[in-house]
């Protein structure tokens, strides 16, 4: 009895390590969109937000034109993330089973691509692509096929909807790869030998097994897909419009925040209303596929495939055109991936005033020219400064709050991680404006202060996974012997655990970093007149055709790619730490097992 008091004692003191993240995440997070939600019910005059309640925003945000905004939205960020879910479970699924080892090492260059290639860069590059004197017109008008661009795939749908997708599959193909880890081989051999096609395999063996990943990467792109508000403001124009830049603008040039505030608060309401629609008809069609399956005909179970020589050299023939088509298609992911980005890159070097082709030259001015501009220079410092702020502030608020859920005892440690993961839940363009309503509520200017305050709650998340994982993979038995040798907790922090998980620190601190330097949808709310370098980029591009912004947003990937390389060394020394840890010289054992 005396030793479950002292056990859960000392779980309730480890829980008071996860109260600076609580208090953190409810004053910065939680806090700002109450004050959005209060905003969307008073009324607003350029800028400035009365104290009189009115329900007239709301009378607006529920008319028809806006309903019809938010019902395109919605529409297209569900057949975005059908398109991302389904090509990324193909990607993800050729990868896992045709590959072999280079699918991890594949898997790794899509990785590479999500973190270190700039979220800007790849929905600009597009713009090189389906512009009216961008690849695909150009091509089609060089070969005969068509005397005038096509309007249809720059602004508009069809060019939100592709961007859209490029943008955020690599959001599908990792977790679903990730879930399909989990399967295992011998149950497809086995289904096979069952004399189950390729089809039956899929549906009946694989789907099951990596349902709750396919549904988590559905769940993470609808949300992405319907809040984004750059994609369509850069690609889709007036004929590409979504509710996200709509209400966007609302806080900008319409000088509206009563009106936006209800506008993001309706696009909120309106996502999780897809959800519960999303849901109940797939509950529906489950039923449904379960009623038919009972009243159909009851068929013998299928013999397996024996014997015959022809019936093997089949099955060698189905496997290799399998594999054949599953590296075609992980080929063409890859092409689809990284070519635009690449464009970006080789455009950077044309001489020619336009991104596109053809290529009249290569010079390197336009990097001297966009190195010269004192704005791009001041914005680059901010950043980093910004990014610097976000990696200490995030690291000394979760790391305490990662200690504490490595208890499994922890009272409320799902709430605690709730808390801590809802800032990659919440839309990014909510948390923006959310913050920005909330700092006009206290006569606050949106600044660098703003900003770094959104960097530090987005890298909370980050942190809190990437070092909670690291502290449940060690052995306590390590910290136990440091205390019986007679070492103070505060020692053996320092001595013991600190050493083992610096480089999962590390590892946090670059991508905590590169978040931080590649964020535009929150900053762009919340940097005022003293913008970051990706907001920076983004009024250039806004302004319109500048060859110079090619210069600038390789060298914002340069410095990314930079980062994320670093942490993906870090990754693998930690892993190399852990088998390490893991051997029996490591964890105080001889070859024969007797304790040293």
């Amino acid at each position: 009895m005396a030793s479950y008091s002292a056990t859960l004692k000392t779980s309730r003191k480890r829980g008071l390590l996860a109260l600076p993240m609580i208090g953190y995440i409810a004053l910065f997070l939680v806090g700002p969109v109450l004050v959005l939600a209060a905003y969307s019910l008073l009324e607003s005059e350029y800028f400035q937000v009365t104290g009189t309640f009115t329900l007239a925003n709301y009378q607006y945000a529920f008319g028809s034109e806006a309903i019809s905004l938010l019902l395109k939205t919605l529409g297209i960020g569900a057949l975005a993330a059908v398109l991302c879910t389904t090509l990324g479970f193909t990607f993800a699924y050729a990868a896992r089973f045709f590959l072999g080892r280079w699918g991890t090492r594949v898997i790794v260059v899509v990785a590479f691509m999500l973190l270190g290639g700039s979220y800007l860069v790849r929905v600009f590059a597009w713009s090189s692509i389906l512009g009216t004197e961008g690849i695909v017109n150009t091509a089609l008008m060089g070969i005969g096929i068509i005397n005038s661009p096509l309007q249809f795939l720059f602004f508009g749908y069809f060019a939100v909807i592709v961007t859209l997708v490029y943008v955020y599959l690599p959001f599908a193909i990792l977790p679903i790869y990730a879930g399909l880890q989990g399967v295992d081989e011998e149950t497809l051999e086995a289904s096979r030998d069952l004399g189950a096609g390729f089809w039956r395999t899929l549906t009946r063996v694989v789907v099951p097994q990596s349902r709750s990943a396919i549904a988590s990467a559905f769940a993470f792109t609808y949300i992405l897909c319907c809040a984004d508000y750059i994609t369509p403001r850069l690609v889709g124009g007036i004929k590409g419009q979504m509710l996200g830049n709509v209400a966007s603008l609302q806080f900008g040039g319409a000088a509206n925040y009563s009106r936006g505030a209800a506008l993001a608060v309706t696009l909120v309401l309106g996502i999780v209303a897809g959800f519960v629609v999303i849901y109940l008809a797939s509950r529906l069609f489950e039923a449904a596929g379960r009623l038919l399956h009972a009243r159909a005909p009851r068929r013998e179970s299928p013999r397996p495939r024996r014997g015959s020589s022809r019936k093997m050299v089949s099955q060698h023939a189905e496997r290799l055109i399998s594999k054949i088509a599953g590296r075609v298609i992980v080929l063409v992911g890859l092409v689809f991936l990284l070519v635009p980005a690449i464009l970006v890159i080789v455009f950077s070097f044309n001489s020619a005033p336009i991104s596109g082709l053809p290529l009249k030259g290569l010079t390197t001015h336009w990097y001297s020219d966009v190195v010269a501009i004192p704005a791009f220079r001041d914005a680059f410092v901010r950043s980093l400064s910004i990014a610097l702020i976000a990696v200490i502030g995030s690291i000394a608020i979760a790391l305490p709050a990662a200690f504490a859920l490595r208890d499994p005892r922890l009272k409320f440690g799902r709430f605690i991680a709730g808390a801590g993961y809802a800032p990659i839940i919440i839309p990014g363009i909510v948390f923006g404006v959310s913050l920005l309503s909330a700092a006009d509520a206290m006569g606050v200017d949106p600044g660098i202060s703003l900003t770094a305050i959104a960097h530090i709650a987005m890298g909370i998340p980050l942190v809190l996974f990437i070092v909670r994982a690291r502290l449940v993979s060690l052995d306590s038995a390590l910290v136990e012997a440091a205390r019986d040798l007679g070492a103070s907790g505060r020692k053996a922090f320092t001595s013991i655990v600190l050493p083992l998980i610096a480089v999962s620190l590390g590892t946090a601190a670059l991508l905590v970093a590169a978040f931080s330097l590649d964020d535009v949808i929150v900053a762009n709310f919340t940097t005022g007149t003293s913008p970051t370098l990706p907001v920076w980029i983004l009024g250039l591009i806004k302004r319109g055709i500048d060859p110079r912004v090619n210069a600038a947003a390789v060298l914002m990937l340069a410095v990314l790619s930079l980062i994320i390389g670093l942490a993906f060394l870090f990754t693998r020394l930690t892993n190399r730490d852990e088998v390490k840890i893991g051997t029996p010289t490591a964890t105080g054992t001889n070859s024969q097992g007797r304790s040293q």
